[in-house]
């Protein structure tokens, strides 16, 4: 028989045995983990560990490729103003065609310049509007082995009109 209350913190019983008194017994207590807790703990933690690793290696991913954006599409506006300005300085551009390499923190650019006379349905516009237009095709394309990108800017400018001289 287990009289109870007695010393129950400290993991103490008292029992009594027919015939022979009242003595203590000093009972198991539980000190610690069991393997299998341990066993849960580190599991579930390891869950937790490869979910936050993924998430990590994708947006270093991810930002590599908005650095390749970035600078490609910067390109082609740097590529833009240039062609604007010979064309302010010139007042004319010529038909031309140019092919190039550039490269940018370990990044490599293949870039393609095209400008040439435009090519626009006339059925809905004036025929000098038509002569008067050039289209420039701008185009940068990402070699990254892993995805190839491209990013193109097509435009109209107008050719300056001729002045007459009387």
């Amino acid at each position: 028989m287990m009289i109870s209350g007695i010393g129950k913190r400290a993991g103490i019983h008292a029992v009594k045995r027919a015939g022979h008194g009242l003595y203590f017994k000093k009972c198991r207590q539980k000190i610690g983990f069991t393997l299998i807790e341990v066993m849960l703990a580190v599991t579930i933690l390891g869950i937790g560990v490869v979910g936050v690793l993924r998430s990590y290696t994708i947006s270093v991913t991810v930002l590599g490729l908005i650095d390749s954006t970035i600078t490609g599409v910067s390109w082609l506006k740097d590529k833009m103003a240039e062609i604007e300005n010979e064309l302010i300085v010139n007042g004319t551009l010529w038909e031309i065609s140019e092919k190039g390499i550039f490269e940018k923190d370990k990044s490599v650019f293949k870039w393609e310049v095209k400008i040439s006379e435009a090519d626009i349905d006339e059925e809905n516009l004036a025929e000098d509007v038509t002569q008067r237009l050039d289209e420039v095709w701008l185009s940068v394309q990402d070699k990254n082995p892993r995805v190839s990108r491209e990013y193109i800017l097509a435009t109209y400018t107008r050719k300056p009109v001729p002045v007459e001289k009387e």
